[in-house]
Order: C-alpha cells, then sequence, then structure tokens
C-alpha cells in the first residue's frame, strides 16, 4: 500500500495522540512530522505542527523546542497569527528583545486593524527605548502609530517627550503644535502653548 493511501490512517493516528497527549507521545513525534508532513494537505501538516509545538511549551515546558517548532511552522505558513503570538509569549517570558522585535516586525504583515497595528508599534517603541535606548527607532515607531491614528494622545505625548529629550527643537515645535490643534479645551491648549514657549 502507498504511503499517500495510508495518509487518512495517519492523521486519524497522530489525531488520537494529541488528543491524549503526555510526554511520552512526544518520543516519535519528530519522527512523523518528518516522515508524513510534506505529504499532508498543507493546512493539515500546519494544524499538526501547531500541535506539537504548542505541547512542547504548555505540557513539557521545553520553551527552546516549542520556539522551534513554532518558527519551523512560520516556515511553511508565515502569517500563521497564532504561532506569531506564541513566539511573542515566549520571546517576552525569556528577554528575547531583538527576536521579539522580529515577530512584531512579522505580525504586522499579517495584522490590518487598526487598533491592533497601534498596540504592535507601541510595543515596538517601548522595546527601542528601554531594552536598546535607540531613540530614534522608538520616535519612528510612535510616528507610525500617528500614520494610523493621528490624534493618538500618548504617540503624541511620547514623541514632545523624546523630542525634548534629544533637544530636536524643531520636531518638538512641530509636535506640540498638532498636539495644541487636538486639545479639547482652552486649559489644555494654553498649558500647551506656554510649553512651547
Amino acid at each position: 500500500t502507498s504511503l499517500m493511501s495510508r495518509m487518512p490512517v495517519a492523521i486519524w493516528i497522530l489525531r488520537m495522540v494529541f488528543s491524549n497527549c503526555d510526554s511520552r507521545a512526544l518520543v516519535c513525534t519528530s519522527r512523523f512530522v518528518t516522515i508524513i508532513s510534506s505529504s499532508f494537505d498543507p493546512e493539515e501538516s500546519v494544524n499538526i505542527r501547531f500541535r506539537i509545538a504548542t505541547i512542547y511549551e504548555q505540557m513539557l515546558d521545553d520553551s527552546e523546542r516549542a520556539k522551534g517548532a513554532y518558527l519551523d511552522l512560520l516556515a511553511a505558513d508565515e502569517g500563521h497569527i497564532d504561532s506569531l503570538l506564541a513566539l511573542e509569549r515566549l520571546y517576552t517570558n525569556s528577554e528575547e528583545w531583538g527576536e521579539l522585535l522580529e515577530v512584531y516586525d512579522r505580525q504586522l504583515g499579517v495584522v490590518y486593524e487598526s487598533e491592533d497595528r497601534i498596540t504592535i508599534f507601541g510595543k515596538i517603541a517601548y522595546i527601542q527605548e528601554e531594552h536598546f535606548q535607540r531613540l530614534e527607532d522608538a520616535i519612528g515607531a510612535y510616528k507610525r502609530i500617528l500614520e494610523v491614528d493621528p490624534t493618538n494622545e500618548g504617540a503624541i505625548q511620547n514623541l514632545e517627550r523624546l523630542y525634548y529629550n534629544l533637544s530636536q527643537w524643531p520636531d518638538l515645535v512641530d509636535i506640540v503644535e498638532q498636539h495644541v490643534l487636538l486639545a479639547q479645551d482652552s486649559e489644555s491648549q494654553t498649558s500647551l502653548l506656554n510649553e512651547l514657549a
């Protein structure tokens, strides 16, 4: 019997293993994937790879193998958002900030909701400033937020702070003037104008 003709049986076996999995079940996991993943329907293969990665992460508490499994999955399906979110969680826990920035860049390639993109840019800005002291890159991320939402108060305030700290006075003038236009009351406008003066 050909391998292809046995695929439905193999899929059924894997599903049964994963649904009742403990640590012993993973002894043959990698071998199974190597043998049959290339012959699965692509969606089925992705589902199996994701299940394997979550077992490494959640049941075996093996974060390094989990990271590798999620990355392997993304090599086959670069837009797999659940794997990207899992890597975000793992890299945050292990404080691997460079790798985390790469994950955020990949998330931006598949996330299109404005609120979600703003959140990602905010995280990028925070990491660039707090963990790498790359203030210009943090500024760039906050400016990307304003491209999505020109009225975002948090991004404006952070840009004011960074421009001031870097003595970038022309940029500070521009962002404070933008802030004045967005201020809801005369007291706030007066305070911002005094800051500008």
